[in-house]
């Protein structure tokens, strides 16, 4: 089926508030010299600090600083293979952070301890998206989502799909599970997967993508990594993306395994033996 509603689907390339983004971006870069890893060093230092015991708040740190840099390459060069790298890392780092957590697994500070939580929970389906839009579905970190409905979605098994999109409320309104939120939101982009429904898919994707750009808050809409995953769901139905948008860079698509392929987080073999044994 081809595009009817073009005047929905036919989105410019960038929002008035690009230009003023990447000279935001620009002065910022002045102020850090081009160092976009002083916040990595702090969360490595902290963890050297902490021995094995801080492998978790490491990474769930981590997961959000990787994600930040992606950012920052991004508006620094729309098509730099950096982004890949760096959307990898996070959702690696973010997918590790949750197995540490499901055994048991604390900081034990109170407050540290619920921000890990509150970052996991929060970050989870974001990772899930990450892996999905650098083509590493392979990674067996991902078996902690096996029946995600993300996950549900990719691989096509579109019945058990659709009893979880049946069963989400139709509003969510006074929901405050990120979750279910992000899911909700989503659900015309997934039915219009599951129908087959080309138009469809174009048209919400690019009503998603306006909505941002009337409401962007800081750099979390500059790099839509949501919808990257999600035209790659759709791919897999079939279903062609027609919108092309500065916040779906190109580098995402047909990605070389060796993008990625010997990419590995910091101390990620010491973590492996310390997982290996608790």
């Amino acid at each position: 089926m081809g595009i009817t509603k073009r005047s929905i689907t036919q989105l410019d390339f960038a929002s008035s508030k690009w230009t003023k983004e990447i000279a935001n971006f620009k002065k910022f870069k002045r102020d850090v010299n081009g160092d976009f890893f002083k916040n990595e060093r702090f969360a490595i230092d902290e963890f050297l600090r902490s021995g094995n015991n801080g492998f978790l708040r490491l990474y769930s740190l981590l997961s959000g600083i990787y994600s930040e840099i992606a950012v920052y390459n991004h508006l620094d060069s729309e098509n730099r293979p950096d982004i890949v790298h760096y959307t990898y890392l996070s959702g690696q780092a973010l997918l590790t952070a949750k197995r540490i957590y499901e055994k048991g697994v604390r900081v034990g500070v109170e407050h540290l301890d619920r921000i890990v939580k509150n970052s996991i929970e929060q970050g989870f389906e974001r990772a899930l998206f990450q892996m999905i839009a650098v083509d590493r579905i392979d990674d067996p970190w991902l078996s902690v989502a096996e029946n995600h409905l993300i996950l549900l979605m990719y691989y096509n098994r579109y019945d058990q799909a659709r009893v979880i999109l049946e069963q989400l409320p139709e509003s969510s309104n006074g929901l405050e599970q990120q979750e279910k939120l992000l899911s909700i939101a989503l659900k015309p982009i997934y039915y219009a997967i599951i129908n087959h429904d080309e138009e469809t898919f174009n048209c919400e994707l690019a009503l998603r993508i306006k909505e941002y750009r009337r409401s962007m808050i800081g750099y979390s809409t500059l790099l839509d990594i949501p919808a990257v995953a999600l035209i790659k769901i759709a791919e897999r139905a079939g279903i062609r993306s027609f919108i092309d948008v500065v916040e779906i860079p190109k580098v995402f698509f047909n990605i070389p395994k060796e993008f990625t392929s010997n990419l590995e987080l910091p101390y990620f073999q010491q973590f492996r033996a310390w997982f290996a044994e608790q």
